[in-house]
C-alpha cells in the first residue's frame, strides 16, 4: 500500500507535530485517561518538531521504512538517536520506550513509516509542550579514539 492509501483507509488527519495520525484506543478513567494509542504516519523527509509530554510513551513499528526517534532529557542534551524498524541485524527495534518529560522528535528515513504511539497516563493536550521555532538539540559528538 502507499502512504496515501493508508492515510485514507485509516482515516488519518494532519498532526500538529508533522505527519498524520488517528487516535485508536483509550482507557478511560475518572480524572483522565489511563492510556491512549494513536496510529501515526510519516513520509520521506518528515521531521517532527521537538516536543515533550508528561506521560511515558511506547513507540511501535507497524510497516514501512525505519524511523529515527531522537530523545534528550533536557534542551541541553545529551541527545540519543534510536531507530524504530524491523531490520534487527542493523540494530533497529520494533518498540522504543520513552520516559516522561523527555524532549523527542522523529525523522522518517523511508518512503513512509506507519507506527503506533501508546501513552500512559493517556495523552492530554495540557500535558504537551511544543518547542519554539529554531529549537534544536544537537547530537553529542563522540570523542575520537
Amino acid at each position: 500500500m502507499t502512504a496515501e492509501e493508508l492515510i485514507a483507509q485509516l482515516e488519518l488527519t494532519p498532526h500538529s507535530e508533522g505527519g498524520f495520525y488517528c487516535r485508536t484506543w483509550t482507557v478511560p478513567e475518572p480524572g483522565g485517561d489511563l492510556a491512549t494509542n494513536i496510529y501515526v504516519l510519516f513520509q520521506r523527509g518528515d521531521i517532527t518538531t521537538w516536543h515533550r509530554k508528561t506521560s511515558a510513551t511506547l513507540w511501535h513499528h507497524y510497516m514501512g521504512g525505519p524511523l529515527v526517534i531522537s530523545q534528550a532529557p533536557s534542551r541541553h542534551g545529551p541527545r540519543r538517536d534510536d531507530v524504530l524498524g524491523t531490520d534487527f541485524a542493523a540494530g533497529e527495534r520494533p518498540q522504543l520506550p520513552m520516559q516522561p518529560n523527555v524532549w523527542q522528535r522523529t525523522e522518517c528515513l523511508g518512503e513512509f513509516t506507519l507506527a503506533g504511539v501508546t501513552v500512559a497516563p493517556g495523552f492530554q493536550w495540557q500535558d504537551f509542550v511544543l518547542a519554539p521555532p529554531g529549537f534544536d538539540i544537537p547530537k553529542m559528538k563522540t570523542r575520537p579514539e
